[in-house]
């Protein structure tokens, strides 16, 4: 140590203990005491007045100088221990000694300052507060209910999301979550989960608070900072503003998530600064919603994409709603199947988004309930609907006209779409300003403040002199309503059509289609909700459609769709050929005509063009088996009899069915019904593994037709029927002196299945027990004794042989929609069933 530097370092080590002493005595000093008598002359100054004005004067330099004495040694990591936000007091600058130059160095402290220890007692003491404040955010509180979604995280394909999954990702020093997806694919929601993960301290070993930021920024960095800073003070309820140079160690540190939401919808301004690149950028962990999949900068980042729901994931997520709104068993499976149906054919080839699936189902309660009026059949009606509902919670008395609110709704939501075509935030001049446009006796003010106050349509964050549709989609849907009824309403709309595509080739110059695809699809869909308007063009969708960047295919398979529902209202035309010819025309396109399946089984049950209706769903394919198994459940037994015969014509497409069908194989009072049964499953053949009991237990069917056919779906099981060999044994033993059918149907069975023939014991015509490696059997056909000799495998074949020739001459001859049992036969043991062993006019 240098001769100056040792002075400087007794000074700052003697003099703060000097006067840390002095503390004590400054205390002492401000003890109560008497009053002393009055003297004539004043007293001189004593060393205890000297050491008071020391205290008042240079009181925070005493304090600090007294820790830095203290500390030494170890002291200071008490205080760390034991009370860590004291340490928050150490102020950013060397403390100045009194009467010198100097200043005593407070570096070795300020380094305990921001501790992870500091930073999370803090978060502690701070998180329940703020983790309410964050719930009862309106765009938070909006998506309550979370439930489980499938994703695509990078390069993987998800089923349910969880912490867990992200848990490597935020053990990075700079985090990147990029959410995208299309409007109502669930960004904001999955960004809100992941929000209540981090205070849950599931992504890391601290917890996190989260800071929304889902309004523009105008400015440089400084603003995005102060915009943190203004939302973590209201979050944790501070009465000062929190210090910047603490929240930029929790945001460096990652004791804030930063969530910016709508970053597509947001204007250049804002999105330069969401740069997590730049090396003032305060956020190291940071949370990103957009429709486009953004560079962020080009840093590594992890990109989460929520899927849409598919056809197998929509009954179980209608179901988990459901029971996250405490109405589990509000349906049963026959309307969630049909409500199900109803959505996919609403949603087209959008497909189905969370959103959209929650919006139905809450339309399913309301109707349940008696709440609101029929489900909606397309997704503009859909929107309004939601729209309606909003105003129905509204009490009487204060109650608008519902056609009134729409079209406020639809001129506001034409506001934040007119400028980007994409939702954005609008002036709420600018909103007052176009509803003063509208003739209305209610002040435009007035109206504006309905939407946002009393429906909650609106969200007007501070400083709250904006305003934004609570949900894009149904700001687009309403856009697009707004757009289309005024532009039909021009002299001359085709002009005004060619305005507005010309107008979107100058909105893609700079944009990719994805950007503006919500809004267009809306506008298509209006339009081919409103085909029959001579004012719409009728190539308008197609148009759309392919800005959207939708593909010919796509754009073909929606016409179909359009077709499909003109013929479906056909069905219900009182002229029966009106009617007969909508079903022809259903069933020659195929699977496209699902839709119509529940309106064509309506038509079975009501026997109407009961025939027709049959062939028009055996065409349309797999989505009518199970409408059609319903019915077996029916009291009605003409609706059994008609189920289960176009059952059978469904062949193995009839798979999903077999529970039913098994069921009325067994169960069923019509012996026909049970026939046809075992028929059905004989042609689902090996995938109809699931009957092997029941079709066991029908061997002992009163009626041998529906044993033989039993028998010979056991055979078509192949292998798996193993099991059954004893009962196809006994079923041949008592039975096959009866029919030779029997013979047919169980020898062939067996064969199939992989017995040996030749190990079978059974009696021939004098009543004697043989081998039936060797028999002679006598068998009457049409009157005429026929003699077949040699193994039961033999004699099957030679008798197939002989019946070939006569089978051609007997379909001549034979009455129409008649008949005649017979099987296909197996060449040799272990020969697998046919895809169709059974005659073509079956």
């Amino acid at each position: 140590m240098t001769g100056k530097a040792l002075p400087r370092f007794i000074t700052s080590i003697v003099i703060p203990g000097f006067l840390l002493g002095s503390t004590t005595i400054s205390a002492v000093s401000q003890t109560p005491t008497p009053a002393p008598a009055p003297t004539t002359a004043p007293a001189s100054p004593t060393l205890r007045d000297d050491v008071a004005d020391l205290w008042q004067e240079h009181r925070l330099f005493l304090i600090f100088a007294g820790l830095v004495l203290l500390l030494g040694g170890g002291g200071y990591a008490g205080v760390l221990w034991l009370k860590p936000l004291w340490l928050l007091q150490v102020p950013s600058q060397d403390l100045a000694i009194p009467w010198t130059t100097w200043k005593v160095p407070l570096g070795m402290v300020r380094w305990f300052k921001y501790r992870d220890r500091v930073l999370d007692t803090w978060i502690t003491q701070h998180w329940r507060v703020a983790q309410q404040a964050f719930l009862n955010l309106p765009s938070v509180e909006n998506r309550a209910i979370h439930l489980p979604l499938p994703v695509r995280l990078d390069e993987d394909t998800i089923s349910e999301l969880t912490g867990a999954h992200l848990v490597s990702t935020f053990q990075k020093k700079t985090v990147v979550l990029l959410i995208c997806g299309e409007g109502g694919a669930g960004k904001t929601s999955l960004a809100c989960q992941i929000a209540q993960w981090g205070l849950d301290k599931q992504l890391s070993n601290h917890r996190m608070i989260p800071v929304l930021i889902e309004t523009e920024l105008d400015n440089e960095r400084e603003d995005l900072l102060a915009a943190i800073q203004g939302r973590i003070n209201i979050l944790t309820d501070q009465q000062d503003p929190i210090d910047p140079e603490f929240l930029t160690k929790l945001l460096q540190r990652q004791r804030v998530l930063v969530i910016v939401d709508h970053l597509s919808e947001m204007g250049g301004a804002t999105r330069s600064q969401i740069n997590p690149q730049l090396a003032n950028f305060p956020a190291k962990a940071l949370v990103v919603t957009s429709r486009l999949e953004e560079p962020l900068g080009g840093l590594s980042k992890t990109v989460v994409k929520p899927l849409q729901l598919e056809a197998n994931r929509l009954w179980p997520f209608m179901s988990a709603y459901l029971a996250a709104k405490g109405k589990p068993n509000l349906f049963v499976d026959d309307e969630f199947a049909n409500g199900s149906d109803r959505l996919r054919r609403m949603a087209g080839e959008r497909g189905i988004t969370v959103l959209l699936a929650r919006m139905y189902i809450d339309q399913m309660i309301r109707e349940r309930e008696g709440a609101g009026a029929m489900r909606p059949d397309s997704v503009p009606k859909l929107m309004l609907s939601y729209l309606n509902q909003l105003n129905l919670n509204i009490e009487p008395d204060n109650k608008r006209d519902d056609l009134e609110v729409q079209h406020d709704a639809k001129l506001v939501a034409w506001e934040c779409l007119k400028q980007t075509y994409r939702p954005t935030w609008v002036k709420k001049v600018d909103a007052i300003a176009a509803l003063d446009t509208l003739e209305d006796g209610m002040p435009a003010k007035e109206r504006l403040d309905y939407l946002e106050k009393r429906l909650q349509f609106l969200k007007a964050p501070e400083p709250g002199d904006s305003i934004r549709i609570i949900l894009d989609p149904l700001a687009e849907y309403l856009a697009a309503a707004y757009l289309v009824e005024r532009t039909s309403q021009k002299t001359n709309p085709e002009a005004e059509w060619q305005q507005f595509f010309l107008d979107i080739d100058c909105k893609l110059e700079n944009d990719t289609p994805d950007i503006i695809r919500g809004f267009l699809l809306a506008v298509r869909d209006y339009c081919l909700d409103n085909a029959n308007d001579d004012r719409i063009p009728k190539d308008l969708p197609n148009q759309l459609a392919l800005k959207a960047n939708i593909s010919p295919d796509e754009i073909a398979r929606s016409v179909q769709r359009s077709r499909v529902r003109r013929l479906i209202d056909d069905l219900s035309w009182p002229d029966p050929e009106v009617c007969r010819k909508a079903i022809l025309e259903l069933g020659s396109l195929g699977t496209i005509a699902s839709p119509s399946i529940p309106k064509l089984v309506d038509l079975i049950c009501n026997k109407i063009h009961v025939d027709d209706a049959g062939s028009a769903l055996v065409s349309i394919g797999s989505d009518a088996v199970l409408p059609l198994a319903k019915l077996l459940a029916s009291d009605v037994i003409e609706e059994r009899s008609s189920s289960i015969s176009l059952l059978r014509r469904f062949g193995v497409m009839a798979e999903v069915a077999v529970p039913e069908i098994s069921y009325a194989l067994i169960n069923d009072e019509s012996p026909e019904i049970r026939w046809n049964a075992a028929i059905s499953l004989a042609k689902v053949g090996i995938k109809a593994e699931k009957a092997l009991p029941s079709l066991v237990q029908a061997l002992e069917d009163d009626e041998l037709a529906v044993c033989n056919w039993s028998a010979f779906a056991l055979g078509r099981l192949g292998s798996i029927a193993t099991e059954a060999i004893p009962n196809l044994i006994a079923f041949l033993e008592g039975n096959c002196q009866k029919d030779f059918s029997v013979l047919l149907a169980a020898g062939e069975a067996l064969i199939a299945i992989g017995f040996n023939l030749d190990d079978l014991e059974i009696f021939s015509e004098t009543g004697e027990r043989e081998k039936a490696g060797r028999l002679k059997i006598l068998l009457q056909v049409k009157g005429n004794s026929e003699e077949y000799h040699g193994t039961l495998r033999q004699i099957i074949l030679e008798y197939r042989q002989k019946r070939k020739s006569e089978k051609e001459k007997e379909e001549k001859s034979r009455p129409p929609n008649t008949l005649n049992l017979e099987w296909q036969p197996i060449l040799s043991a272990g020969t697998p069933p046919q895809e169709d062993p059974l005659p073509s006019w079956l």
